[in-house]
């Protein structure tokens, strides 16, 4: 993650674009890497997630903080397989339960590649249509 911190944002972009054409071993972790090195850059103070769910911890991809408002943030290489919104509104949960995050905190859903329409109309009509975007 030092490596992304040192490097001209337009090589952000081009390495997230890479991450998505190219079939790479973990590349939904390093999209979240530098997710959440564009946050930092947008003057958020990012703090990183786990890469993987575990047992008995919170499994979000990155909280964007900036004066007194928040953003928990998940990260998705693409919409082609089915996104579980109640299991991101657990690590919501869960964050407000370990005192991290407040209970309206917005969660921000970062698709990688450009055809989102099945999961923006997944977000409406569900009953997280006002607080996940």
């Amino acid at each position: 993650m030092q490596f992304l911190t040192e490097i001209e944002s337009d090589k952000l972009a081009e390495y997230a674009n890479y991450c998505l054409s190219n079939a790479l071993t973990n590349s939904g972790q390093v999209l979240q890497d530098i997710v959440n090195e564009i946050g930092k850059r947008l003057s958020f103070d990012v703090e990183n997630g786990r890469y993987r769910g575990v047992p008995n911890d919170i499994g979000f991809d990155g909280i964007w903080r900036s004066q007194d408002e928040c953003l928990i943030v998940e990260v998705k290489t693409t919409d082609a397989y089915t996104i579980k919104l109640d299991v991101i509104a657990r690590y919501r949960d869960r964050l407000v339960d370990a005192g991290k995050v407040s209970r309206e905190t917005p969660i921000l859903l970062v698709i990688g590649r450009n055809d989102t329409e099945s999961m923006e109309a997944q977000v409406r009509g569900s009953k997280y249509a006002w607080s996940m975007r």
